[in-house]
């Protein structure tokens, strides 16, 4: 039998021309020894006769193992061709066996049958192929069967991308569109078909511009065409409208599509319904503008009630400070002392009030400036030394030598933090002792960490108290506020603000023993030279006329100030120091009285009438005259936009109302003899 299928494939008994000998056994050579291609020959019963060199690198057998054994039905899928044995029985009628009589039915009935079957290899892996089988003739007779095959491993795969790819292209929430070069649509997914409310009969050859609503700017179109026109992908936006003429915001990105040569085909466009986004962007935007001008509106109430209470607080303040500076009854001075006491006490509930506010609405950022650290020292021991001596408490602030003197970091709230603490401790200590100390921690390059620390021999505090400490509007325990007072509003501002400067608190207390509130914080360290000798602490304000009186007598200041109780508390508390006063009751009065008189100094106040304070001044320094003449501000406000306004417009300090006179004297001496403060 293999020699019949042999001479099947033999040369013609007519002797044929050399060349088409040539070409017969190049045929030959072809089927028998092409490794790209499986050739399976089997007899008339479907046993294998031949087995080429491409049908045993694709199925892993020699030929020895196969040939005169086994039949192609052995090498492929039994399921399959179980399945193909019953459709072909239902399509012709008649029952048709699973097996090799499956694989050749249709060849042995002269119908072409090229079909895709499942082969397993004798390692038992399996690879999907396709088969042509042909019927092998010797006249009218069958003598046997080739199956000439081809590993279709690579074609499924392509087949399963495409088909993956197609899934998710369809089921992709986004649109997506396929043009040709002329921008007629070849293909469109599902969501272009949401999107838009036409079907895909209905776009499919047309132009994408039926979408347009008119109202996307044709410039956008231009911009478009030139850069797809350069081969480059072009991203925009344009304002489409659906068939049933609702317009729709759509996010675009249309990119070429090359073949294998380089050359545009096609174009991808991949477009976002981004209508609602666009709407919650419009909304936010208004939400953050309306946010934002209620913010300034805020800030600006705020300023204009700190100006407007501390105004008339000043009064309170410096009346009854310039009162307990005269010789009076004990009983008027008690009055006078808790009056004096009250209104500070209400100012301080004031300020922490509207630093909270400010803190809430991000109104405060840190001012970073050089500062000496005994200066700060000498203010919080003139601000409690004396209180605590009243109620017979030790005080005492302890700065180690090795702690460097000339720092930088936002002093004033650092003061405040200090301020509060110390405050605190006074307030809720009966007897005993409280310090602030200030120990450095390390020192490297130009930074130096240190450790801040209030220890007092208070009322102490629980556990379960310590967790609403920093609660704004809340104390410990509501039996504080009733004996000792106060708000609650002045360690959760304390808190904000060490957060603020990259710090954290501390707090170790034990109810009957006291409190130590402590917080590290890293401040820069300045490289000005120390100053030779340091000023001992002020205690009072009588001790500050002794300490600066004899520096100021008889120079000359001018005061521009609206307000009558103030210009009186300024007047009379400067000639406490013996300096000689006049009085502007506005800005242009103040110009006048310059051009007429030499003056040391300004105190110049912000808001007047006629002319405010920022004008004046701007106007004075315009004059080489007035270049040099120290200005200070004199203000009732608080926010740093104000003091910013006070030094861009030329004013060399400024003093916040109510009038500190260790502050006014200081400051004075500061800019009229700042040799006397190194000397």
């Amino acid at each position: 039998m293999l020699n019949k299928l042999y001479s099947y494939f033999q040369l013609p008994t007519k002797p044929p021309a050399k060349q088409s000998i040539i070409q017969t056994k190049a045929l030959q050579n072809a089927i028998f020894n092409s490794i790209y291609f499986s050739s399976i020959a089997t007899d008339a019963n479907g046993i294998i006769q031949i087995f080429n060199v491409g049908a045993e690198k694709m199925l892993g057998y020699s030929a020895a193992e196969v040939m005169n054994t086994m039949t192609p039905a052995e090498l492929s899928d039994a399921e399959e061709l179980t399945l193909r044995a019953d459709n072909l029985s239902l399509e012709h009628g008649q029952l048709i066996t699973s097996g090799f009589e499956a694989l050749i039915f249709k060849a042995a009935r002269g119908i072409e049958d090229i079909y895709e079957l499942t082969y397993i290899r004798k390692d038992g892996s399996r690879f999907p192929a396709v088969v042509s089988v042909t019927a092998l003739h010797t006249d009218d007779t069958i003598i046997g069967y080739l199956l000439i095959g081809t590993d279709n491993t690579l074609r499924k795969q392509d087949q399963d991308c495409v088909r993956k790819l197609l899934q998710a292209t369809e089921q992709n929430p986004t649109t997506i569109v396929i043009t040709d070069l002329n921008m007629n649509i070849e293909y469109v997914n599902e969501q272009f078909v949401k999107s838009s409310g036409y079907s895909r009969e209905e776009v499919i050859g047309k132009n994408p511009r039926i979408l347009q609503s008119g109202h996307t700017p044709r410039t956008t179109y231009t911009d478009m065409r030139t850069t797809l026109g350069k081969g480059d992908n072009w991203h925009g936006e344009f304002i489409n409208k659906s068939k049933l003429g609702v317009e729709y915001l759509e996010s675009v990105l249309i990119s070429p599509i090359h073949d294998s040569t380089g050359t545009i085909t096609h174009y991808l466009a991949i477009k976002e319904d981004i209508t609602e986004r666009k709407q919650n962007e419009a909304l936010v935007l208004l939400a953050k503008e309306r946010a934002e001008a209620l913010a300034i509106s805020k800030t600006q109430f705020l300023a204009n009630m700190s100006h407007e209470i501390r105004t008339p607080m000043s009064g309170i303040i410096g009346f009854s400070e310039l009162a307990l500076l005269k010789e009076m009854p004990a009983d008027i001075r008690d009055y006078l002392t808790k009056i004096n006491h009250a209104s500070t006490n209400l100012l301080g509930i004031l300020n922490d009030i509207l630093d909270l506010s400010k803190l809430e609405a991000n109104g405060i950022s840190l001012n970073p400036m050089p500062f000496d650290l005994n200066e700060l020292r000498d203010t919080l021991y003139t601000l409690f030394a004396e209180a605590a001596q009243n109620k017979g408490l030790v005080f005492d602030i302890t700065i180690p030598a090795q702690v460097p003197r000339k720092l930088i970091g936002d002093d004033l709230r650092l003061k405040q933090v200090l301020i509060n603490l110390l405050s605190n401790a006074v307030k809720f200590t009966s007897c005993g002792a409280i310090n602030l100390s200030i120990n450095l921690l390390d020192s490297k390059a130009s930074k130096a960490r240190l450790l801040f620390n209030v220890k007092d021999s208070g009322i102490g505090l629980s556990g379960e108290d310590q967790k609403k400490l920093f609660k704004p509007f809340t104390q410990a325990d509501e039996s504080i506020s009733r004996r000792f007072g106060g708000t609650g509003l002045g360690l959760a501002l304390s808190h904000n603000l060490v957060q603020l400067m990259g710090g954290k608190f501390t707090v170790v207390s034990t109810p009957g023993l006291g409190s130590s509130f402590s917080f590290e914080l890293a401040l820069g360290v300045s490289d000005k030279s120390e100053q030779a000798n340091v000023k001992q602490p002020l205690a009072s304000t009588a001790s500050a006329l002794k300490e600066f009186a004899p520096i100021l007598a008889e120079t000359r200041i001018l005061v521009a100030e609206d307000n009558f109780f103030n210009q009186q508390i300024v007047k009379e508390l400067l000639q406490l120091a013996g300096i000689q006063v006049q009085i502007a009751n506005n800005g242009a009065e103040a110009l006048a009285m310059l051009e007429l008189d030499e003056f040391d100094a300004i105190l110049m106040d912000i808001h007047m009438p006629v002319m405010n304070g920022l004008d004046a001044t701007q106007q004075l320094r315009r004059s080489l005259r007035f270049a040099d003449i120290p200005i200070i501000a004199l203000t009732a406000g608080v926010t740093e936009t104000e003091r910013e306004q006070c030094l861009a417009c030329g004013m060399n300090d400024f003093i916040n109302k109510p009038i500190n006179m260790t502050q006014l004297l200081s400051t004075l001496v500061r800019w009229i003899q700042p040799s006397v403060l190194t000397c």
